[in-house]
């Protein structure tokens, strides 16, 4: 597969044989919309279906309430009845009319007076005189009709049929008529033979009325549960898909005004989306097929294309782990050969960087083992040790892989008395992101109890504390010093001097220093008669926060706190500076209010937190510069490829195209000497134009070659001035330009003359095309020279239209351009050049306000 010798060639194979399936894809999408805006249509006609019967069975309806309403017009105009022959009209109506089988009159107190039946019940007509209607449904609530109501359907005892009471009322009474509702199931039974749909009315209760299935209608079925019969009962027109049992149907509901009945259409889903289901069905089978064998041929490719890259991961996995050895087969492709070449050359410089770390962290561990007191590094807010030093086996006697794999291990060992003061204050000062220091017990591995003051740093990231860093000190013996001198008033002298802090003890009241112990005389090279005579500023740099008045402050704030501790900057009586740790206490001592101050020399401390935060500060930069160079190696591998393609495409340009355009521009010569522009003033300007586009698609030759062939640079000295000069004659302007010129470098610079003159010309040209953009009276181009130190600058200056920051941030990309014309290598080229002579060039640009060009050379 000799085509397949580039990832870019291998990965374009795999993509085209993908990309064919997008259009299976959107076939089955198609088939999908297809589906939905049928079955949106079939919706729509199924609630019209609905609607339409609503409206017939209303209009049925309405006739029923007229044949009423014409009876109790005529019974209670008492005119064209005969006396005594109501019950004999009523009959008729009865006999007569398709709808009712039964017609009563009622008087004011619901009793029968007078009533019509069918033929087959008028043997029982003394059964109904005078019967009761109290107890019907349509009396239940007031005991009177108001206006036209219809009631609740029923099965009539005699016609077995399902049926409803229309009740109405008249002067003197009621009028109840019982309508047979079998012609409504004929009416629905036509709807569905000739639509294929079943159709239902439904009471308020959700019983069955009438079915286009007249079994289904004289078996009452209810409807209550169907959620479109629910929504239509509450007036709003349903349609929806609802499936009971094996059962699948499409169901619309409305209701009908007259009686509050809802009218039910149901379509059977599963007939309307067979065809549908058939194109689908087949599609995905024909896609699965497809997919199939893409996959299979993607795969064949990926397999080959993997091994080199996974044989690469292999090495990079073997760097990680510290072989640094590095061997790499040939793999066929050009980008992963290169890239192998570029890892092993990272590679080499990891391993020198490598060895400058270890041999810089063997420094480190050795400088923080070397110090007084355990320093560590934890998590927060989960207090797990991340870094202990040697110096807690030597304090507490636990080993340092306990601190490490016990998570809880602090909260474990720190007295049970001081765990919840101590951690509570370490996350207080945490969360406000102050260093603090404070001091607890802890037990060491042999029962002891051991003092220690904890002096803790909070790293803080993204505003939020992450980690905790300190220095444990055993302030045992202080500590005990300390008490020993509350308690034990006779050997306050032995236990003051025995102390190796330095000790002063201060009038609580004036700050005075009444006594010191010999620590402190040999901390301060000081006699006993100086330390008694001087005050704090004696032993202060005396100068803010450190003078006499901040250590006055100090004292004051442990009388009123009971103690305090602080970092000050001390001096010896021979005027020599350390640092120095101080922890004030207030105390009674031969009844007297006394503060007692405890000086440590921790200046080699502070030099090794220094030291450690420069080698924290050392790593951070090594992690960065390593960054940097990663994305800068990247950089170079997008920059290589696009260079390698531009080369083909411009070989390809330049053999392909350029002799065309050589015989195109001889045949228009031909045509020029053959047809004179005088004698053929129609051909002038076509010929005209012929030539000008041959010129620029031979121009964009040259730059594309200029730019994918490097040449050498051949220099020779000019004077600047000058040769500017004679080129900016020799240019062309519109006479709507102003063009200025001041050129006062006068200087010698070596340049090659015919790239720079490339370069001045397209930076000219630029500069007009801009222009020409604008309508402004005066446009003008200006160009100057001058010198900067050890370079001389040529300045090019329009007050054309300017450009966007976002086009300033790609003009220097090959192929970026925003004219309409070109190719967009003009100022690539122009930057090849500059770059080629050692020199440089900048474009300073905003909108509306024209464009600066500064190009500069080396002298």
């Amino acid at each position: 597969m000799a085509f397949l010798t580039s990832l870019k060639r291998a990965l374009t194979a795999n993509f085209l044989l993908v990309a064919s399936l997008p259009v299976l894809f959107f076939g089955l999408i198609s088939i999908q919309l297809m589906t939905d805006q049928q079955l949106a249509g079939i919706h729509e006609r199924n609630l019209l279906q609905a609607k339409s019967i609503a409206e017939e069975v209303d209009i049925f309806l309405k006739e029923v309430h007229a044949d009423l309403q014409h009876v109790s017009e005529t019974l209670a105009s008492q005119k064209i009845l005969q006396p005594g022959s109501s019950d004999l009209f009523l009959s008729q109506v009865v006999r007569s009319s398709q709808f009712f089988e039964s017609i009563y009159y009622l008087d004011p107190q619901l009793n029968v007076l007078h009533l019509g039946l069918i033929p087959k019940l008028e043997s029982r007509r003394g059964d109904y005189s005078n019967l009761d209607f109290s107890g019907h449904h349509l009396f239940r609530s007031d005991g009177a009709l108001k206006d036209l109501t219809w009631s609740n359907t029923f099965v009539s005892v005699v016609t077995g049929e399902p049926s409803v009471t229309l009740g109405v009322p008249i002067a003197g009474g009621f009028l109840l008529g019982n309508v047979r509702l079998k012609s409504l199931g004929r009416l629905l039974a036509r709807y569905a033979e000739y639509s294929n749909i079943e159709v239902a009315i439904i009471d308020s209760n959700g019983t069955l009325i009438a079915h286009s299935i007249e079994d289904l209608a004289i078996q009452r079925l209810n409807f209550g549960n169907h959620p479109s019969v629910v929504s239509a009962m509450n007036g709003a027109d349903s349609t929806g898909e609802f499936k009971q049992g094996k059962s699948y149907n499409l169901e619309s509901a409305t209701l009908i005004p007259t009686s509050n009945w809802v009218v039910w259409v149901g379509l059977n889903m599963d007939a309307v989306n067979a065809p549908i289901d058939y194109i689908r069905n087949t599609l995905i089978a024909f896609m699965a097929v497809a997919l199939l064998l893409a996959g299979m041929i993607a795969l064949l490719i990926i397999k080959r294309l993997m091994l080199p890259i996974t044989a690469l991961g292999e090495r990079a996995h073997q760097i990680a782990d510290g072989q640094y050895e590095f061997q790499f087969r040939h793999s066929g492709y050009v980008e992963i050969d290169t890239l192998a070449r570029q890892i092993q050359g990272m590679t080499e410089a990891i391993k020198v960087r490598e060895e400058s770390i270890i041999a810089n962290e063997k420094r480190f561990r050795d400088l923080v083992n070397s110090i007084d007191g355990i320093v560590w590094e934890m998590t927060y807010p989960g207090f797990s040790f991340l870094f202990v030093s040697r110096q807690a086996e030597a304090i507490l006697g636990y080993p340092v892989y306990d601190w490490y794999e016990n998570p809880s291990f602090w909260q474990d060992k720190v007295h049970d008395e001081d765990i919840e003061q101590a951690k509570a204050y370490c996350q207080l000062m945490a969360e406000k992101r102050e260093d603090h220091d404070f001091e607890y017990r802890m037990i060491a591995a042999d029962g002891r109890i051991v003092w220690i003051r904890d002096l803790v740093t909070v790293v803080v990231e993204n505003d939020r504390p992450v980690r905790l860093l300190g220095v444990m000190i055993d302030i045992t013996a202080q500590k005990e010093l300390l008490d020993e001198l509350m308690h034990n008033e006779q050997n306050y002298r032995e236990i003051f001097n025995a102390s190796s802090d330095a000790i002063f003890v201060h009038d609580a009241e004036t700050g005075k220093v009444v006594d010191v112990n010999e620590s402190m005389l040999k901390l301060f090279n000081a006699t006993y008669a100086d330390a008694l005579s001087g005050g704090a500023e004696a032993y202060s740099l005396g100068e803010s926060p450190y003078s006499a008045e901040e250590a006055y402050a100090k004292l004051q704030e442990a009388r009123l706190k009971g103690h305090c501790t602080f970092e000050w900057h001390c001096k010896k009586q021979s005027g020599e500076l350390f640092w120095g740790e101080v922890y004030l206490r207030s105390a009674m001592i031969g009844g007297q209010p006394r503060i007692l101050a405890a000086v440590r020399d921790i200046s080699e401390r502070r030099a090794t937190e220094v030291e450690l935060a420069n080698y924290r500060a050392n790593l951070e930069a090594l992690v960065e510069e390593r960054s940097l160079q990663l994305a800068k190696t990247q950089a170079e591998l997008v920059q290589k490829e696009r260079l390698a393609v531009l080369g083909q495409l411009t070989a390809t340009v330049s053999h392909e195209i350029r002799n065309p355009l050589g015989t195109v521009a001889n045949s228009i010569y031909l045509l020029k000497e053959s047809l004179p522009p005088s004698e053929n003033p129609q051909l002038a300007r076509p010929l005209q134009l012929a030539e000008r586009n041959v010129e620029r698609c031979d121009s964009i030759i040259s730059d594309l070659l200029d730019f994918s062939r490097q040449r050498a640079i051949e220099k020779l000295p000019v004077e600047i001035d000058v040769w500017l000069d004679e080129l900016f004659a020799e240019l062309s302007f519109p006479e709507t330009i102003q063009v200025q010129k001041d050129f006062a470098a006068a200087t010698t610079v070596p340049i090659d003359a015919e790239r720079m003159r490339r370069v001045i010309i397209n930076v000219v040209t630029n500069a007009l095309q801009a222009l020409d953009e604008v309508d402004v009276p005066d446009k003008t181009v200006s160009a100057r020279t001058r010198l900067s130190g050890e370079r001389c600058e040529i300045e090019v200056c329009d007050n054309g239209p300017g450009m966007s920051a976002e086009v300033l941030d790609h003009i220097y990309e090959p192929m970026f351009s925003t004219k309409t014309f070109g190719v967009g290598l003009g100022v690539p080229i122009i930057k090849n050049i500059l770059e080629g002579h050692g020199g440089g060039v900048t474009y300073q640009s905003e909108l509306g306000r024209g464009t600066t060009v500064t190009m500069w050379l080396p002298l």
